[in-house]
């Protein structure tokens, strides 16, 4: 079956919205709503709605009734793309103004949104190589000053190394590019990330140091036991994830923290740029800078949600980069 995401990146959050059509599609997009609570659904429409018909408590009417709601409507999202056409030409003969009107598209993650966001739908400007190696080894030019700007602060302001059997999680690591600094400190020291290629590099990387341990990690969770880590800090990949990911990996994160463990997490803030404004389309920043369609607010609903503490969150000017592109935000369960 095909599957549709709910699109973020068209409309705004806590928007008034009708959703027009009742089958399947409609259905997916009510019950992702329904799990994430990100708008208020008024209405579906239906051409074979029956009076009083109610779909999880939002009602189905025909097309005739919409000008009956009592609330006005921020969009209309046609939830078909085999009858789009026809749709939106009846919205626009009941004078529907265009830009109220949504149209869905196919998600990106419907095998696997970590996957697919990281490996594959950035992966066809060839920015991240093949398997991600490319943009690995780009990363590690510049290490030093990117465990500064992001681990070092946090690791001391909150004092995070003072458990030296604690067990630690970096989440994304690539080849194993921080796991250097902190290795030594630590108890036990696991890594894992999506490609295979970059994880037999950790392997080979790390073979000879008995606390770390590298893993490939599974689509859409975290292979590790509920309250079994004590730090996770993720660098370099949640930069890519969008609003759903986001959603998913932070409950897995806060699943797999032991109690009052902490979080510390690297993530795109493009959506609040002026750049997104301006240029927002995809993943793909004007400058090339490839980001999440998130900012600092939806990671803060986010977390918020999967139970955490937001303890800091703020953002990152890189370089010559002063419209604050990324965020940190350190989190406690």
């Amino acid at each position: 079956m095909d599957v549709y995401y709910f699109p973020i990146d068209k409309i705004e959050k806590s928007s008034n919205v009708i959703i027009y059509g009742n089958g399947l599609v409609g259905k997916q997009l009510v019950e992702w709503n329904n799990k994430f609570n990100y708008c208020n659904i008024l209405a579906i429409i239906d051409k074979k709605a029956v009076d009083k018909q109610m779909y999880s408590n939002i009602p189905v009417i025909k097309v005739e009734k919409m000008e009956c709601l009592q609330t006005n409507f921020d969009y209309i999202l046609i939830a078909s793309k085999k009858y789009e056409s026809e749709i939106e030409l009846i919205l626009r003969n009941k004078h529907v103004c265009a830009n109220k009107i949504v149209k869905i598209e196919q998600c990106i993650s419907d095998i696997g949104g970590y996957q697919n966001a990281q490996m594959t739908a950035l992966g066809k400007n060839n920015f991240w190589g093949k398997d991600g190696i490319d943009w690995y080894s780009k990363a590690e030019l510049n290490v030093e000053n990117t465990y500064e700007a992001t681990l070092k602060r946090n690791i001391e302001k909150y004092d995070l190394l003072r458990n030296k059997q604690g067990a630690w999680l970096d989440f994304g690591c690539g080849q194993g590019r921080m796991v250097q600094f902190l290795r030594k400190s630590v108890g036990e020291f696991y890594c894992c990330d999506i490609s295979e290629a970059a994880i037999e590099k950790c392997n080979q990387r790390f073979s000879d140091m008995k606390n770390v341990h590298p893993f490939v990690n599974t689509v859409n969770s975290i292979p590790l036991k509920d309250n079994s880590i004590d730090v996770v800090y993720s660098l370099g990949t949640m930069v890519g994830f969008d609003f759903r990911e986001m959603d998913t990996y932070l409950k897995e994160i806060y699943r797999v923290l032991k109690k009052n463990g902490f979080a510390l997490i690297h993530h795109s803030n493009w959506r609040e740029t002026e750049d997104y404004l301006i240029n927002g389309k995809g993943y793909t920043h004007s400058k090339g800078y490839l980001r999440g369609d998130v900012g600092v607010s939806d990671v803060q609903f986010l977390a918020n949600k999967s139970g955490f503490k937001i303890l800091e969150h703020y953002t990152i000017p890189w370089g010559k980069v002063n419209e604050n592109i990324d965020a940190m935000c350190i989190l406690r369960k």
